[in-house]
């Protein structure tokens, strides 16, 4: 299991606390091993990101048969489209080009 984002950034924080602390350490050598911190971090971030993206694609991807035809594929392909489209439009009626717009009050 991945580290959650906000585990990251505390063990990075207590980390160039830490490295910060250091009285026999130069600046240069502060800042060296800092920036090793946060690329450490940042590494650690984008494996998460990626597990968590990977799940995304394996739960909301749409599943064909072996057997369908590529008609069958688009008739899928269309429903699944029309289905978002209808939930999306139930739930953000008032976001048109881009904008949140609030209805009027009457």
């Amino acid at each position: 299991m991945s580290t959650p984002p906000i585990e990251i950034k505390r063990r990075l924080d207590a980390e160039v606390e830490k490295i910060r602390g250091f009285a026999d350490l130069t600046d240069e050598a502060k800042r060296r091993r800092i920036a090793e911190a946060y690329a450490q971090a940042q590494a650690d971030y984008n494996e998460a990101r990626e597990r968590v993206e990977k799940a995304e694609r394996a739960v909301f991807a749409t599943g064909y048969p072996f057997t369908a035809t590529d008609s069958e594929v688009a008739q899928i392909r269309a429903a699944r489209r029309a289905a978002y489209e209808g939930v999306y439009n139930s739930v953000a009626p008032a976001y048109a080009g881009g904008t949140w717009s609030t209805p009027a009050r009457k």
